[in-house]
């Protein structure tokens, strides 16, 4: 009861402690790389992908499997599938990363970044 009280009358607690979150720093090549190698960036109830050493990309979106494959270029993750159906096989994305969170923001691109977090992959 006492901690049902505590927060009602700190109405401004849960925001202080997002502002405590640490900022996403924007990642550079050799980073990209070390990231998320041997990782999964996943939303946690939508998609998850599984990013492996070798450049291959697997996993769930939708209940759907994918293949896809992955790069660095310069300071961007690039990801390829070669069944997309369209003009862009390939897309390619700054990668902005605090502790486990992710963005993925095209440049010069939409202002809709694809969030998730990193965590090591299940073998």
């Amino acid at each position: 009861m006492a901690a049902v009280m505590a927060a009602m009358l700190a109405p401004g607690a849960g925001f202080a402690a997002r502002a405590a979150e640490a900022p996403l720093q924007q990642l550079k090549g050799a980073q990209i790389r070390a990231a998320f190698a041997g990782q999964e960036f996943t939303d946690e109830v939508h998609w998850a992908e599984r990013y492996q050493a070798d450049g291959t990309v697997t996993g769930k979106s939708m209940g759907r499997m994918l293949v896809k494959h992955w790069s660095v270029k310069t300071d961007l993750l690039c990801v390829r599938d070669d069944k997309a159906a369209g003009d862009e096989p390939e897309v390619c994305s700054e990668v902005w990363k605090a502790g486990a969170k992710v963005e993925l923001r095209r440049p010069g691109g939409d202002n809709f970044p694809k969030e998730g977090i990193l965590r090591r992959a299940a073998k």
